[in-house]
């Protein structure tokens, strides 16, 4: 079930953001916008599918009322909102006035935060739309990224307007953005899993029911004890509490990524493949090809790998750690950049081909798993990698970038980031 990402537009500023590559100012605008038709388009990519829909924030988009009916215009089809519940009045407006049948097709993931990060009219928005929406068809959802953690709040809003499913999440990095790399897998595991513990056992006695995202922790987190309560044997839920089930995202102009963590590492266009199930096949296989790293050395002869059918960690998790693996092996630090504008990048001349078509570039690159592909990059982006000649640092190439200044801000040093991890370029 891929997500719709109609738009890159939101109105908070969550400390945890996963979507920040995608969320970019480079980004903003009727660019970062599913069109009406395009949306049409991927309605019918999907088929009978649920429609989930995502951004940003997707209650902002100016067509997304509209977007919504064409949805529910197939009898046979269900809507799913993943959205922080600070609404327009005129979305909350139409969703309560949809039929008792189509109201029974919709469902929500409530994404809160604190009272501090709203501002008093959007607390309000908030506490107006958990009001008026169906309980049996909505879940409140947590994203943990701190080894601190009141869960009071959520609890607070639960019996306030009688929610009984949560849903938690451990932050994932955007893998080309060090702003959110904000959870260290050896640093922080082990207090987020007495913080999951702890929330599931306070959901469980209160009788609301609680479940992963697909963020996660693995096993080897919890002592014996705590994994036979979190999932006593026979637990259905336990198969799928320590694997990455993340569905597809498509954006706008069928742009399809595998998650927002590999938003810039492992992408497709819908129009290359007949339906989603294709896509998604596709995502699958690239997955399993790709040699991710397992987050400890221990994943390896685990005992708890098989009976937890545990992957081995978030794969955008295992990308930041393998990449910074291959920073450390160079002396530098990617992670910190007044020391990364000082890198000097050279193109890896056994992973990427440089060709031509049509009077254009034409750039090949051979992945991890030694497949070649296209690398889709814009013009200001090809004009950046092939200056990558180990002469000149980020900092450097970053000008070239920027040096017509009738056109945007691009950000060279995040591109180079991607580019290191896909691969492309070798740094010095």
């Amino acid at each position: 079930m891929p997500n719709f990402i109609i738009t890159n537009v939101c109105n908070l500023r969550c400390p945890f953001c996963f979507a920040t590559e995608h969320m970019d100012q480079e980004h903003a605008g009727s660019a970062g916008r599913m069109s009406v038709e395009g949306f049409r388009r991927q309605l019918a990519f999907v088929g009978q599918q649920v429609v989930r829909f995502c951004g940003g924030e997707p209650t902002l988009h100016p067509n997304f009322i509209e977007m919504m009916t064409l949805a529910l215009e197939e009898p046979a089809r269900e809507v799913f909102m993943m959205t922080n519940g600070v609404w327009p009045a005129l979305v909350r407006e139409h969703i309560a006035r949809l039929s008792r049948r189509d109201r029974q097709r919709v469902g929500f993931l409530f994404n809160v935060l604190p009272s501090a990060h709203y501002r008093p009219e959007q607390e309000a928005a908030l506490h107006e739309t958990l009001r008026m929406v169906d309980k049996a068809r909505a879940t409140l959802g947590v994203t943990l990224y701190e080894r601190e953690y009141d869960h009071r709040h959520l609890f607070a809003l639960a019996d306030r307007y009688g929610f009984r499913r949560l849903r938690y999440s451990v932050a994932s990095p955007n893998v080309s953005d060090p702003r959110s790399w904000l959870v260290d897998p050896t640093r922080d595991f082990p207090a987020l899993a007495q913080i999951v513990y702890a929330l599931t056992m306070e959901a469980r006695r209160r009788d609301i029911f609680i479940h992963s995202d697909c963020g996660y922790l693995p096993p080897c987190m919890f002592t014996a004890e705590q994994l036979s309560a979190l999932y006593p044997p026979g637990d259905r839920m336990r198969d799928h509490a320590f694997n990455c089930s993340g569905p597809v995202d498509i954006g706008p102009g069928g742009e399809a990524w595998r998650c927002y963590g590999l938003f810039s590492t492992m992408r497709a266009k819908t129009s290359d493949f007949e339906h989603s199930g294709a896509l998604g096949d596709y995502f699958e296989a690239r997955t399993q090809e790709t040699p991710f790293t397992p987050l400890f050395d221990a994943c390896a002869t685990c005992e708890l790998k098989e009976p937890y059918r545990c992957a081995g960690g978030c794969y955008a998790l295992r990308s930041v750690q393998d990449l910074q693996h291959r920073a450390y092996e160079s002396l530098i630090q990617i992670g910190a950049d007044p020391a990364f504008a000082r890198a000097v990048p050279r193109i890896k001349s056994d992973a990427v081909h440089v060709g031509e078509r049509a009077g254009r570039p034409l750039l090949m690159l051979c992945d991890k798993s030694g497949t070649w592909s296209k690398l889709e990059l814009s013009a200001w982006e090809t004009e950046v990698l092939l200056a990558c000649d180990g002469q000149r640092n980020v900092a450097e190439l970053s000008k070239i970038a920027n040096s017509d200044t009738a056109r945007p801000k691009h950000n060279a040093a995040r591109l180079l980031r991607r580019l290191f991890d896909q691969g492309a370029l070798e740094l010095t």
